[in-house]
This record gives structure tokens, sequence and C-alpha cells, in this order.
């Protein structure tokens, strides 16, 4: 049995000092020191599956991340935990996919034609864009 995360590397804002969200309120706020992380719902079902496994060592554990290089760390982990693919598909970089829920799931539906797994896994919303719609399906 193949089973996908699907998961999405975000800010973790709460490493930023309160003098970076005190100059955010006249310019764009730099999240240059900043942390990624995949989101809470994905940690949790990465947890799941990794527990799943240790009852079942014939499931094939996958990852996919849409965007750029801030996911390989998460991914890394995935890989050093047991996940045996990891999939990064790239973006043309002033592609900005933080409200485009559609244009997520259809990229995530296009490859999950090409790759089948018999369940996926994915967070209920991110938290950039913050529109809970790319969720469950």
């Amino acid at each position: 049995m193949n089973i996908l995360l699907a998961f999405k590397a975000e800010p973790d804002l709460t490493m930023l000092a309160e003098q970076a969200w005190q100059e955010a309120e006249s310019s764009e706020l730099n999240l240059a020191w900043v942390g990624y992380q995949a989101g809470a719902d994905e940690q949790a079902a990465a947890e799941i599956m990794l527990k799943q496994k240790q009852h079942n060592p014939e499931l094939d554990l996958c990852a996919l991340t849409i965007g750029d290089v801030q996911a390989e760390p998460f991914m890394r982990r995935l890989s050093a935990s047991g996940f045996a693919n990891l999939t990064r598909i790239v973006l043309q970089p002033e592609c900005d996919l933080r409200f485009s829920p559609r244009k997520i799931a259809s990229m995530l539906a296009r490859w999950q034609r090409q790759n089948a797994h018999s369940l996926i896994l994915t967070g209920s919303q991110s938290s950039e864009g913050n529109n809970s719609q790319t969720g469950f399906w």
C-alpha cells in the first residue's frame, strides 16, 4: 500500500522578533532569517504514517511538496525517518501559490493521476493564505 503525505513548508513566524513585526507595519515582513517547517497537521500525519509502518513494514511512505528549497530540511527528516519516495515539484520563481488553492489542488491531482497512491494525507489549511480551501480530497 502506498501512502502519500502532501505538505507545504511554511515560515515559522514564532521565530520572528517583536522588532520585525513592528518594522512590517511600514514595509514587507522580512522572512530571511526565519526557519521553515511543515504545518502542524502534516507533522502529525507524518508521525501517524511512521507509526503505521512499524506495524506494517510493507507500507510505502511517500511525501510530496510544491515549492522551493525551504522544504528540504523537512524532506531530509522524512527520509531519515523511513519515507522511501520524496518529491518536490519546483515552480517558476515568480509563481506565488499562497492564495491559489485551486491551482495547488489541480497540481496535486495531476501528480496523483501519474503516481497512484492508495491514501493521501494533507493538512487542513496553510498558515500562509489561511483560506481553508485546499483540504481533504
